[in-house]
């Protein structure tokens, strides 16, 4: 018995214990995990746990979290759950999440982008290949993603960054990646 409502309910809470955790909570209890819980696996599973729930206001939680918070593995995990929510909201939220500043979070930005058959999550992901990013695994990602949204632009804009150096290889082995995710016959001579 408790004088008012709970703000969060959470099943050990420092994460000591080994665990698979299915643990059920209120959309409201959620979110504020997301937002406030000290430990950063707690925010991991809290977006994890959100993409239940495809709505405006988990949508913007999750969009601040890829923008705002420090951690990247939780901005990844956000990101992540973006990808699954699948929503317009959810892809100009990711859109945005482009200019997070970590890489890895980017990367994670770039590869949920590609969970949407959508022109402007094509768009935005060639404008990545086109510009350029500081980490050769943000490009490539970017370009395997390419070739899920299955975009008319995809072959010629992967086939331009065929021919890019990186470290061993990291955007090539993207942009074939990104042939075979786009399923066209085209790229079979280009890939041999």
């Amino acid at each position: 018995s408790l004088p008012e409502k709970p703000r969060d309910v959470e099943f050990d809470p420092g994460n000591w214990i080994l665990k698979t955790l299915d643990f059920d909570k209120p959309k409201g209890m959620m979110l504020q995990q997301l937002q406030t819980d000290r430990n950063m696996i707690g925010r991991v599973r809290a977006a994890q746990r959100l993409t239940k729930y495809p709505t405006e206001d988990v949508v913007d939680a999750l969009r601040t979290t890829v923008l705002k918070t420090p951690f990247w593995g939780v901005q990844a995990s956000a990101a992540k759950a973006l990808g699954t929510i699948r929503t317009s909201p959810a892809l100009r939220a990711l859109i945005a999440g482009l200019k997070t500043k970590h890489p890895k979070a980017r990367r994670a930005v770039v590869k949920a982008l590609g969970e949407f058959r959508d022109e402007d999550a094509a768009k935005a992901l060639i404008g990545v290949l086109d510009e350029g990013d500081p980490s050769y695994f943000v490009e490539g990602e970017a370009a395997r993603s390419l070739g899920k949204t299955r975009s008319p632009k995809a072959f010629d804009a992967l086939k331009k960054n065929l021919r890019k150096e990186s470290f061993n290889e990291t955007i090539r082995i993207g942009v074939l990646d990104g042939y075979a995710e786009l399923r066209d016959a085209q790229a079979t001579p280009i890939i041999i």
